[in-house]
């Protein structure tokens, strides 16, 4: 904040969406949210205040709120899209503008496209006088219609009268050891059935179980999948990013149904549930949609969805999830963060992707590798079924390699292996 993020580069990307929900309607109706942030509210009122100098109404929220209470609210009320004040999971220091079109998801490519050709091309954009544009704002309070929708996605009279007691952990980080470590002690020192993590606009979420162990998001994954399934009887489709765990493929399986991997990202996964009416999509990052509510991540419906099945299956989360593994046999999964020099960070990237390519290997870790998926990294299928995939990010200096297998030796041994090869020393790992 002050330094990219500032009222005028905030009024460029209003006026720009403002432009794009005019051409995809003749009366754009906008919903305006924000988050907790420094100044989060000021920065939405401006959106709205531009939306408003280019006669694009707008239901702007009454007070902070999760990102998918706007995804939900541009459904409730058929709105033309959403523009989110939030940095999401980042630090305090940031803050960002988040787009929903008029599904509620993610923007896809071909929004995003529109969106930055329109903003790239601006100049400085005009103040707007409040006053003189207040009639198109209207002041929302986006509570009750949310709050009933999640009472249609869950039965929350019956986990009301459940009595559980629950500890919800609202923090900035990634909902992931070791920015965890405080709400494990608490579960850890006993009297509570579930810990819901939420990250800082709700939208990812972490499971901690009544014993202080953390369900990493593979296995949440997997027990969604499950629960909704085997417990509540949905059927249909299987989305998940290719850093997503090979357990869903054994649960569809059971369940005679198809599953797609794509790339990484909600905005990926969005479009493919709405393609194929899938019953659920996820990424490794912890944000899972569920058919019937919004094509979108909402960490709020998946932890009551937790809640629900431990009511329903009358176990405590630490037995549900034996259950699963004596189901899929034992997996287990890390992810190695290696932090770059930002400074020669697009040159090096180049290198070892480069390297890779040019070497990519017949066998990890003495297990033969089966094929090779390359769109979105290199993901090396082995033929034991566990895989091992290397990915550069485009937003930070930053490569993460990801492995799931039987157990934690096998997974060290597969990411040694791949951060031989490209010359890299992994970090402490994450998710292990």
């Amino acid at each position: 904040m002050a330094d990219d993020f500032t009222y005028a580069s905030v009024r460029r990307v209003a006026q720009g969406i403002a432009e794009y929900m005019r051409s995809r309607s003749k009366d754009p109706l906008a919903v305006v949210g924000y988050d907790c942030r420094f100044a989060s509210e000021e920065f939405a009122r401006t959106v709205a205040d531009v939306f408003a100098v280019n006669g694009v109404r707008s239901l702007i929220f009454d007070r902070p709120s999760p990102t998918q209470v706007a995804s939900w609210t541009v459904i409730d009320r058929k709105a033309t899209g959403a523009t989110v004040i939030t940095a999401s999971h980042n630090p305090w220091l940031f803050n960002g503008v988040k787009y929903k079109p008029e599904t509620g998801s993610s923007a896809d490519g071909v929004v995003i496209g529109e969106l930055e050709k329109r903003i790239n091309v601006l100049g400085d954009i005009e103040r707007p006088d409040r006053d003189k544009v207040s009639e198109l704002v209207s002041v929302y309070d986006p509570r009750a219609a949310y709050y009933r929708q999640i009472g249609r996605m869950v039965d929350l009279p019956r986990l009301r009268d459940a009595g559980l007691r629950i500890v919800h952990e609202c923090m900035n980080p990634e909902p992931i050891p070791p920015n965890i470590d405080e709400a494990i002690a608490v579960m850890k020192g006993g009297g509570h059935d579930l810990c819901i993590l939420t990250d800082g606009d709700a939208d990812r979420v972490g499971i901690i179980d009544e014993t202080g162990r953390f369900i990493n998001q593979l296995q949440v994954f997997a027990l969604l999948v499950l629960h909704l399934f085997d417990v509540l009887g949905m059927r249909g489709p299987i989305v998940k990013t290719v850093n997503m765990t090979a357990m869903v493929e054994q649960l569809a399986k059971e369940f005679n149904t198809e599953v797609y991997e794509v790339q990484v990202g909600f905005k990926y996964v969005a479009p493919k549930m709405m393609e194929t009416n899938a019953v659920i999509g996820g990424e490794e990052s912890g944000g899972f949609g569920i058919r019937g509510h919004i094509p979108e991540r909402d960490g709020i419906l998946i932890g009551m969805l937790f809640g629900d099945m431990i009511v329903r299956r009358g176990k405590p989360l630490s037995e549900i999830l034996r259950d699963l593994e004596q189901r899929v046999g034992p997996h287990a999964y890390a992810r190695h963060d290696i932090h770059l020099h930002r400074e020669t960070y697009d040159r090096d990237r180049k290198r070892i992707t480069e390297q890779l390519a040019n070497h990519q290997p017949k066998e990890i870790a003495g297990v033969k590798v089966a094929r090779v998926r390359s769109d979105d990294g290199f993901k090396f299928y082995l033929e034991d079924g566990s895989w091992v995939l290397f990915r550069t990010s485009g937003t930070e200096p930053l490569v993460r390699v990801y492995s799931e297998a039987p157990d934690a030796p096998a997974v060290e041994a597969r990411l040694k292996a791949i951060e031989e090869i490209v010359g890299l020393k992994s970090e402490a790992p994450v998710h292990a």
